[in-house]
C-alpha cells in the first residue's frame, strides 16, 4: 500500500492493482501529489520517454494506456459532481419543466471552424488536417437563450464545444436545480460521455 498526500485533499491510499502518478504519462509538468510506501511495495514502472516515443509513433499500447486512464478520470470525475450535489447548495434554482431533446438549430459548419478551433488551448497540439478530420464529424448548432441542450441521465450523442455564449451546467436535487459550473466559449462540455459513453 502507498499513501498519496494531496495539498486541500484528505490522503488516499493506493493498493495492489491499482496505478499511482498516472498524470506522468500525458505532458504533465509534475507529479500532483507525494506518494510513501505504508508497507514493503513492489510494482512495474512505466518510463515516460519510452512511452512517449510509443505516443509519437501511434502505438496502440499507449492509446489503449491513455484511454484507460481517462476513463478512470471519468470515473473520478463522476463521482466528484455526486459529491457536489450532495452538499448544501449555493446556487439553486427551481426545476423547469423537462424538454426533449435538444433545442436549437442545426446547419453546417461556418467557414471559422477550422480557425475557431485552432484557437482553443485544448487543440493546440492538433495539425490543420486533424482539425479539419474532427471537423468533418461535427455540426454547428445555434441555440436561444433558456432553451435546454440536454437533461441530466439522458443517454448522451454529443460532446459540445462553446463558440459564443454561456452555458449554465446543473443537477437535480430535491426539486431544484444545483448549479455545478457556468462555461463560456473555448470550453468543452458533455466530453465525459464521449469517453465513458454513459449518460
Amino acid at each position: 500500500h502507498v499513501t498519496g498526500v494531496q495539498t486541500c485533499a484528505l490522503p488516499i491510499s493506493v493498493g495492489p492493482g491499482e496505478s499511482l502518478g498516472e498524470s506522468a504519462p500525458g505532458d504533465s509538468p509534475g507529479y500532483l501529489a507525494t506518494a510513501r510506501a505504508l508497507e514493503d511495495v513492489a510494482g512495474y514502472e512505466i518510463e515516460l520517454a519510452p512511452f512517449r516515443e510509443l505516443r509519437r509513433a501511434y502505438a496502440p499500447p499507449a492509446f489503449k494506456v491513455l484511454y484507460r486512464l481517462a476513463l478512470g478520470l471519468c470515473s473520478a470525475i463522476r463521482n466528484l459532481d455526486a459529491e457536489v450535489a450532495t452538499k448544501p447548495p449555493r446556487f439553486t434554482t427551481p426545476k423547469a419543466p423537462p424538454t426533449s431533446g435538444m433545442a436549437g438549430r442545426g446547419h453546417g459548419l461556418s467557414q471559422d471552424c477550422v480557425g475557431f478551433l485552432r484557437r482553443m488551448p485544448f487543440f493546440e497540439a492538433f495539425t490543420d488536417t486533424e482539425i479539419k478530420q474532427l471537423c468533418s464529424s461535427m455540426r454547428q448548432w445555434d441555440v436561444a437563450k433558456d432553451q435546454t441542450l440536454f437533461t441530466e441521465g439522458e443517454p448522451a450523442a454529443s460532446c459540445f464545444v462553446m463558440a459564443r455564449g454561456l452555458v449554465e451546467v446543473t443537477v437535480e436535487r430535491s426539486g431544484n436545480l444545483v448549479t455545478l459550473a457556468d462555461l463560456g466559449p473555448g470550453r468543452l462540455f458533455g466530453e465525459i460521455s464521449l469517453l465513458d459513453q454513459g449518460p
